[in-house]
């Protein structure tokens, strides 16, 4: 969305996102991950299949890889581990130009981000709870959100891990 939006990173955003056809990642998980290490990169791996998943970390970048795939029973949808995306919008990706590097997007772009974020996708809001900057309207949570006893669970939690002691 930075690069769509602001043309550049989201400053408060801590990783890069990136999302590939589980078809295409997972038969070469370990061959990627291991290319990854031999070009310098801390790699963090989860291999489950089509949800796999891999957090890479240099000079101070996280970005992280993770399988989409097709689910027989909703064929509609690409899946993630906790999110899920109509294929229309990666049928219809979008090519996009960023510091002499073409990227493909989901696309069309303004549709995608607003499933995604909500009709207001283009008010940065500074946040990293995808509650408050993920949609519930376009259907791409698979769980419901965290009843208020879980949130505040959560919360504590978070709390205790971002103070400094």
């Amino acid at each position: 969305m930075g690069f769509y939006r602001d043309g550049n990173f989201i400053p408060w955003d801590d990783e890069i996102d990136i999302d590939i056809f589980s078809e295409d990642f997972a038969p070469h998980f370990h061959k990627i991950a291991s290319d990854f290490v031999s070009l310098g990169f801390i790699v963090r791996t989860t291999f489950r299949g089509e949800s796999s998943k891999m957090a890479l970390f240099y000079k101070g970048l996280k970005t992280a890889i993770g399988g989409v795939y097709l689910d027989g029973a909703k064929p509609d949808f690409r899946q993630g581990v906790a999110y899920q995306w109509p294929v229309r919008f990666y049928e219809n990706a979008t090519r996009f130009e960023y510091k002499g590097k073409t990227f493909l997007l989901p696309g069309p772009m303004d549709e995608y981000l607003t499933f995604c974020y909500g009709k207001n996708w283009r008010t940065p809001l500074v946040s990293d709870d995808p509650e408050e900057y993920m949609s519930r309207e376009g259907g791409q949570f698979k769980y419901p959100p965290p009843t208020g006893r879980v949130r505040a669970v959560l919360s504590r939690l978070k709390r205790l891990l971002t103070s400094s002691t």
